[in-house]
């Protein structure tokens, strides 16, 4: 396979776009993918692909009147090659172009260059489709850390968002400060933008009308295609609707009286819990607990085990008589909704003469848990300085990292009622102590199964409930309070075409591939289409697994294998021969 035609080669080249990599602060640069929703790089990569998209038609002369490059109010990028029913709605294909904090290369990307590479192959051939074909590559699908809203470009260009839920939208700022999504924009890109984007969601480019088909590739973000051995997915059932919540409790219910420590009097123990960064939608719950026998392991959560290991802790320093204080408790970085936790950081502080008792509990805990939840816990023991402190409430804090545990559980026995890799997901993320603040966590939620989904909340949430009573002195529910408790987002799943399903099933089996049929779990751009009534087909790449991760990967011939089937099936909804 020559360099010039390598497969890859156009998303490496869409990786390497990174100009907001000096405006993230230090404590946050990792070594991934940093094309933030609306940011400067999510800028370029645009630009990028438009000037791309100019250039393959120049190279082969194709006349301007069969073609339109564009871009909507929004900023996501539209190229149309006309077919022969010019006026008739169009094929489409594509993804998003953003990603996560130090994301992966592949997610989203694969999608957007599958599709163009279908473009340049069918401008190559000079065939006419019956239909146009439409490349559609959107911005800001990954906008939930920056805003808590995910698939923010799609949801615009179908107009399945409206002015209302805009103007309560905040952007997070790098730093953590907020402002509203409305004054960012206009501050960023001018006025008439936003102006723009309210007109465009009451008469939005992407409808039933302008659109008969949408085909989205994507990596598959669990390892079902890797452990069934099987070349591909094909998703049917439908897209995982999200549900997100936010619990933020003040500082004055959390905090102990002031202890004051004398120099060389206690000692200080600081904790790293290192799991594995993992999409929250797409990875499905352990089947147990406690790792047995060598079985499907697919989460390594950090928060998980940080919070059952506090809580164990607890226990059996209570059985020996030996006090400690939690001085900190908190994950690494904040990493917003759609990420299993990798790093979760715990200090905790004893007196000298109870070291040596609590080092052994320590390091029988520390065994256990690198054994039963494959968790790695780093340990370093200082000598901790005089001064007064304000250390966090032990028996609070334990009972509220348990909410990490409640929804692990709830969900891990309804999956496993369910069978296979199941339809709901939920997971606690961004747990963090902060002495201004106090505490604040999110609750991410996915389905494609509403009426289970709403039986396990309601379950959940009875339990947070009894756990914000006993802890907080607070008898609210999400509606009693939203300062306290409040759900950002309900987006419901949606259907996947079950017809365009069956047509893809068909092409697979001539040609040779092999396919697993699964849900997705994960939310995509295909939400918002198939919420406009589009009729809506994906597939998946087969990888490891490892999501929203620097360490995000695909091999060619996986990649290949989605993409052939793809192009085979856009070149049957085009009438044109597939090569």
């Amino acid at each position: 396979m020559s360099q010039k035609n390598y497969p890859l080669n156009l998303i490496y080249e869409i990786g390497r776009v990174n100009v907001s990599f000096d405006k993230i602060p230090d404590s946050e640069r990792k070594i991934g993918r940093n094309c933030l929703a609306l940011s400067e790089t999510e800028d370029l990569v645009i630009q990028l692909l438009e000037d791309k998209a100019k250039e393959l038609f120049k190279t082969y002369e194709v006349p301007v009147e069969n073609y339109c490059i564009e871009q909507d109010a929004f900023g996501n990028l539209f190229v149309t090659l006309y077919g022969e029913e010019k006026d008739s709605p169009a094929i489409a294909s594509g993804s998003h172009i953003d990603s996560v904090l130090d994301g992966g290369q592949f997610d989203g990307v694969v999608g957007v260059v599958s599709a163009y590479r279908f473009l340049e192959n069918l401008i190559k051939s000079k065939q006419v489709p019956k239909k146009n074909y439409k490349l559609v590559i959107f911005r800001a699908e990954e906008s939930s850390p920056k805003t808590g809203v995910c698939c923010l470009g799609s949801r615009i260009a179908t107009g399945t968002i409206d002015e209302d839920e805009l103007n309560k939208i905040q952007y997070k700022l790098c730093g953590g400060s907020e402002v509203s999504l409305k004054d960012f924009i206009e501050k960023k890109y001018g006025v008439d933008k936003w102006l723009n984007i309210l007109v465009e969601i009451k008469n939005p480019p992407l409808t039933k009308e302008t659109v008969a088909v949408m085909e989205e590739l994507h990596i598959e973000q669990s390892r079902v295609c890797e452990i069934t051995h099987k070349n591909l997915g094909i998703v049917i059932d439908g897209i995982g609707g999200a549900r997100r919540e936010k619990i933020q409790i003040p500082v004055e219910h959390l905090l102990s009286e002031k202890i004051e420590i004398k120099d060389n009097s206690h000692t200080q123990f600081n904790l790293c819990f290192i799991g594995e960064e993992a999409h929250t939608g797409g990875t499905p719950p352990n089947p147990n607990f406690i790792q047995k026998n060598q079985e499907i392991w697919y989460r390594r959560d950090a928060l998980v085990s940080a919070s059952y290991f506090l809580e164990q802790l607890a226990t059996q320093c209570q059985k020996q008589k030996i006090n400690f204080e939690i001085k900190e408790f908190k994950a690494d970085r904040e990493t917003g909704f759609t990420t299993v936790p990798k790093k979760q950081i715990l200090e905790i502080v004893a007196g000298n003469k109870q070291v040596e008792v609590l080092q052994k509990i320590i390091n029988s805990l520390n065994s256990q848990i690198q054994k039963d939840q494959d968790i790695d816990i780093e340990v370093v023991k200082n000598s901790l300085l005089s001064g007064d402190y304000n250390f966090w409430n032990k028996k609070k804090i334990t009972k509220l990292a348990g909410i990490s545990l409640v929804v692990e559980k709830n969900i891990r026995e309804a999956v496993n009622v369910q069978g296979g890799i199941g339809k709901i997901r939920g997971t606690v993320t961004d747990f963090i102590l902060d002495r201004e603040n106090g505490l604040r966590f999110n609750i991410d939620y996915r389905e494609v199964d509403q009426v289970e989904l709403e039986k396990i909340v309601e379950k959940i949430d009875q339990e947070i409930q009894q756990i914000l009573k006993t802890t907080c002195a607070y008898s609210i529910t999400k509606k009693d309070n939203p300062k306290i408790w409040r759900t950002l987002s309900v987006k419901p799943s949606t259907k996947i075409s079950a017809e365009l399903t069956k047509i893809k099933k068909a092409i697979a089996g001539k040609l040779g591939l092999t396919f697993i049929e699964m849900p997705s779990m994960a939310g995509h751009d295909a939400v918002s289409m198939s919420q406009a009534d589009i009729p809506t087909t994906m597939i998946f790449v087969k990888h490891d697994g490892v999501s929203h991760n620097s360490s995000e990967n695909i091999t060619v011939e996986n990649y290949s294998n989605a993409e052939y089937l793809s192009h085979a099936f856009l070149a049957e909804q085009l009438g044109v021969k597939f090569k």
